[in-house]
């Protein structure tokens, strides 16, 4: 899968910089050592619920054979609700998750 274009799409939302191509995104995953990759996507801060779902899907994914599953966490920027959690603060929960 290959896509060219002439510069980023940027929405001025505080992700703009997390925003990877296609083929940037398999080369994260590459260097990773990923043999899976399982996405999660959500507008607010990750709780109990949001966690026992992401390892059950890796212990799955391990008990299916795969030796390296790469959870890729995709919060939503943008527009959000009102009583919605500042963007930064998921951020910073999101950095805390992946390492």
């Amino acid at each position: 899968l290959n896509f060219a274009t002439d510069k980023p799409i940027t929405y001025g939302d505080g992700l703009d910089h997390y925003r990877l191509s296609p083929s940037a995104l398999q080369n994260k995953f590459r260097e990773l050592g990923a043999d899976a990759v399982f996405a999660f996507q959500l507008r607010n801060p990750v709780h109990n619920g949001h966690a026992l779902l992401m390892q059950d899907t890796a212990e799955k994914l391990k008990a299916s054979g795969f030796k390296k599953p790469v959870l890729w966490l995709s919060p939503l920027g943008g527009w959000t609700k009102d009583d919605d959690v500042p963007l930064k603060t998921r951020m910073d929960q999101h950095h805390a998750i992946i390492k």
